[in-house]
């Protein structure tokens, strides 16, 4: 079941009046998925998919975000990250920043986060990764297995 936040209809009509998507007409959990909670909306403006981000980032004490990059240097990066100034979303999808301004805003704390971006020639479906990914991949793994290993402060 992917509904571990109970929402009733009054908490989520207040949280609609913060995007233009009319009145909430109906709504209900939505069974797939293993991480967060989902919804379906119908409002008056068409049916959207809600989803809840759980506590499980803002009770992390370090979180490392992996992403292939087509727009990346040719190579693997790590970055720290610190949360957005605002958790807003603009889009049905957030970037890590926002990740961590939600966690920050909705649970009171945001983890320490990295953020491993990957070198990727062409995101679209094939029967292996390229070259350069595989060299990624393999450079990330090594990372993030040093990074596990350094003794917490």
């Amino acid at each position: 079941m992917a509904v571990y936040t109970d929402v009733n209809e009054e908490e989520l009509a207040g949280f609609l009046t913060n995007y233009d998507l009319g009145t909430l007409m109906s709504f209900k959990g939505i069974a797939e998925g293993v991480e967060n909670t989902n919804y379906l909306l119908h409002t008056q403006r068409g049916y959207f998919i809600l989803t809840l981000y759980e506590k499980r980032v803002s009770r992390a004490e370090k979180v490392i975000f992996v992403d292939a990059a087509v727009d990346a240097a040719n190579e693997v990066q790590w970055r720290k990250l610190v949360p957005n100034e605002t958790s807003q979303l603009m889009a049905h999808a957030a970037n890590p920043r926002t990740m961590l301004a939600l966690a920050r805003d909705v649970f009171g704390r945001a983890p320490e986060a990295w953020w491993l971006t990957i070198p990727a020639v062409d995101l679209g479906f094939h029967e292996e990764f390229s070259t350069t990914a595989q060299q990624g991949f393999a450079e990330a793994v090594e990372k993030i297995q040093a990074f596990c290993r350094k003794p917490v402060a």
